[in-house]
């Protein structure tokens, strides 16, 4: 990654620190597990309730302590209270292992990919929680697949994002093209990117990324990268070799920018070089900033980043949405590639009957939900540093408070949150279409072993080997197909720690 993209990630956690931090909530140690069972009222609160403390950790500890008072406001005998025995910031799996070990396990925690927590016995299994709340259905039905392991639900998404096209339409229509539909196709897309690429004033796309997810738009078994989930395999052959041949086109005639920027020489630590060659390729030292200036075509992205001009100018009045995955044949529906940020509860909580009704609140109740919108509509940044002095100064206050879709199956809630969001046309398209379009979700968050099979061996050849002009999609079906099937063999082995 770039110095330039990695400030830019860096600037977007910051901003958007409430709800990109976790969530960890803890019941105060022990490793009792519950049998499961409805989370409806399971918090109680009548007089003579019982207190309970539930710790967490996830989305920052702003929006933890706002919305853990919307909870307890509702259920008086509950407490919410953040919990990071590691201060503040995003857990990752290393953390929940050495929290595990020294029994300072928060009770609700975010969660990435469940694989690692699967193998140490860290996460409890909500199925029979789930199963058993009468509330169920408004969770997308197609999203508990995802969360599952071994048949075990371990995570529940808080928040979706999407992977997306960024398009600049006023580009393509001033230089004499046909602004696509958001069906648009896989050949509108090339077209677009080698027409509008003219060194160094325009540029197409910024990098050949897209391929993992060229992959299921060409075959409606197959997910990022080539998974295909029904028998927890890794499928390398046509719809790989097809979608890899494409940006391969495009990165080895120089219609992105990413891969020789990548390769350019910056042992000095100045990054002069990057820059010489950034300005060769488009003018400026950087290709986002000729993105925001409008002379980049489209720009493959998470809509994490989807509404960063809202209250600024610097676009310059340019019109730009937010596009599916182009499919690869005309009428052909767009799958839509899901970005999920979860909670798991941990076996470290106590009370895991008064957890799952904590975490359903956080992720996908109604009552959830309107309190979210509430703290969103009425956000108040200079008011919140007053109240909370020590979060001000911490700087865990932004200035800007915003949130990812609601995983609830609810046209009134993606409406709700559209508004909210003041969302591209796009991204609306998008989210109205989810229940329909046989969705896939964020490989690196729900794919045993996807950092061993797509980061170490699909996308290391294909950025290596392919991308550098050495080899071809086709020279390495073979080989790739069998390295992927001794790395997932071991990855599904492993996976049978937990009984």
């Amino acid at each position: 990654m770039s110095v330039k993209k990695a400030l830019r990630v860096l600037a977007l956690l910051s901003a958007m620190l409430m709800l990109t931090t976790l969530l960890l909530t803890s019941c105060s140690g022990g490793t009792e597990e519950s049998s499961g069972g409805t989370s409806s009222g399971s918090s109680g609160s009548g007089d003579d309730a019982e207190p309970v403390t539930i710790r967490m950790a996830g989305e920052g500890q702003l929006l933890v302590t706002l919305l853990g008072k919307k909870y307890t406001e509702l259920h008086p005998n509950v407490t919410i209270e953040y919990y990071n025995p590691d201060g503040q910031g995003y857990v990752n799996n290393e953390m929940l292992i050495a929290w595990s070990a020294a029994g300072t396990l928060p009770d609700i925690v975010n969660i990435d990919n469940p694989e690692i927590a699967y193998q140490n016995d860290i996460l409890v299994d909500l199925t029979d929680y789930f199963n058993n709340d009468p509330d169920k259905d408004l969770l997308y039905e197609d999203i508990v697949q995802y969360c599952t392991t071994n048949d075990q639900l371990l995570m529940i998404p808080y928040q979706l994002w999407f992977s997306t096209v960024m398009v600049n339409q006023t580009l393509i229509e001033e230089n004499n093209l046909d602004v696509p539909d958001y069906d648009w196709t896989v050949d509108e897309f090339v077209n677009i990117v080698k027409k509008l690429t003219v060194p160094p004033e325009m540029l197409g796309t910024y990098d050949g990324g897209l391929w993992k997810y060229l992959i299921p738009n060409y075959d409606p078994e197959l997910e990022s990268g080539g998974y295909r989930r029904s028998d927890q395999s890794w499928v390398i052959g046509e719809a790989f070799q097809a979608s890899v041949d494409v940006m391969a086109d495009l990165v080895l005639n120089d219609y992105t920018a990413y891969e020789r920027l990548n390769a350019t020489d910056n042992s000095d630590g100045t990054w002069a070089n990057w820059y010489a060659l950034s300005n060769e390729i488009i003018g400026v030292d950087d290709p986002w900033t000729a993105w925001q200036q409008g002379t980049v075509a489209t720009w493959f992205e998470s809509t994490y980043w989807s509404n960063w001009d809202v209250g600024n100018d610097i676009y310059g009045g340019q019109e730009w949405d937010c596009y599916p995955i182009p499919v690869w044949n005309e009428g052909d529906t767009p799958r839509i590639a899901v970005i999920n940020d979860n909670y798991a509860i941990t076996r470290g909580c106590e009370n895991p009957d008064v957890a799952y009704d904590v975490l359903k609140f956080f992720t996908y109740s109604k009552e959830g939900f309107d309190a979210r919108m509430d703290i969103w509509e009425n956000y108040d940044a200079e008011a919140l540093k007053a109240e909370y002095p020590e979060m001000a100064e911490a700087n865990l206050i932004s200035d800007f408070f915003s949130m990812g879709l609601s995983p609830i199956d609810d046209q009134e809630v993606r409406d709700k949150w559209a508004e909210m969001y003041n969302a591209k046309p796009g991204i609306v398209y998008m989210i109205d279409h989810l229940a329909d379009s046989n969705m896939y979700m964020d490989g690196g968050k729900t794919i045993p072993g996807f950092s061993s099979v797509f980061n170490d061996i699909l996308s290391d050849a294909v950025n290596n080997q392919i991308f550098t002009g050495e080899k071809t999609a086709a020279d390495l079906l073979t080989d790739l197909q069998s390295r992927a099937d001794a790395a997932q063999a071991e990855i599904l082995a492993s996976l049978q720690k937990v009984e």
